[in-house]
């Protein structure tokens, strides 16, 4: 049983994305090209009412500035300039590039969106603060060498997800459907009434967004009859239900 769940209306509420650069040694050549193009993207992809902070990393990190900065034509430009200024800056110190974004974060909505070959780890301090304040982490895993595992569990350890993109394919549809996933609410609470007791069940052990893909395995002991009825809610949202119908066996 595959879902598609279906956009719900943006509520408008102000949001802070705080953006954040892997400039290690592991990084040059294709890889920091993508990445500084991903930001640059998602910067083009901020709405007016939205905040947003900059930091790029390497042995040491640095922040664009010390305060998020409201997303503007003035601010864009500016920090276009410090991105595209940004050159290789050594080993890799996520820990203090995660300590200057969660110096950013105030009393609203953040997210991190983090764009690594994953050449990165997560101590379980600073992953507790993050939980603890709600903040969920997006993951771009760039370049042909991508370790993929690190990246998918930084998102899913957090409630965000990730997006894989290698030298010759498109960023930007990354990053579009990343920021589509910031503006609306995760899927949670998914009941299923299958036609008989399933024998198993497999789920995936991750978010889901709407306009995302979300596939549930079961075996029946018998071929089904009758519709298959699922339920399910959207953070601040009401239960939506639908009916699907199961083909018949001939």
């Amino acid at each position: 049983l595959t879902l598609l769940p279906p956009p719900v209306e943006h509520d408008g509420q102000n949001r802070d994305v705080i953006l954040i650069l892997d400039c290690s040694g592991s990084m040059q050549g294709d890889s920091i090209r993508l990445a500084k193009e991903g930001i640059l993207l998602a910067l083009g992809s901020m709405q007016p009412n939205e905040r947003f902070g900059l930091v790029a990393f390497g042995s040491n990190a640095i922040c664009f500035d010390k305060e998020l900065q409201p997303a503007n034509r003035k601010n864009f430009d500016t920090a276009r300039r410090w991105v595209n200024f940004l050159e290789g800056m050594g080993g890799t110190n996520l820990f203090g590039a995660m300590d200057c974004a969660l110096k950013l974060v105030e009393d609203q909505t953040t997210d991190i969106l983090l764009l690594t070959d994953g050449e990165v780890w997560l101590d379980d301090d600073t992953k507790n603060v993050v939980l603890k304040k709600g903040i969920r982490i997006f993951t771009v895993g760039i370049g042909s060498a991508v370790a993929q595992d690190v990246v998918q569990q930084l998102a899913d350890g957090t409630g965000g997800a990730c997006e894989l993109v290698s030298p010759t394919e498109d960023m930007s549809a990354r990053i579009y459907r990343h920021f589509n996933r910031m503006r609306q609410p995760q899927m949670r609470n998914l009941s299923i009434d299958w036609p008989s007791k399933p024998l198993w069940e497999s789920r995936p052990d991750r978010a889901c967004f709407a306009g995302d893909a979300y596939t549930v395995f079961a075996e029946l002991a018998e071929a089904p009859v009758g519709d298959v009825s699922v339920s399910f809610v959207f953070e601040g949202q009401a239960v939506k239900q639908l009916t699907i119908l199961m083909p018949n066996e001939t």
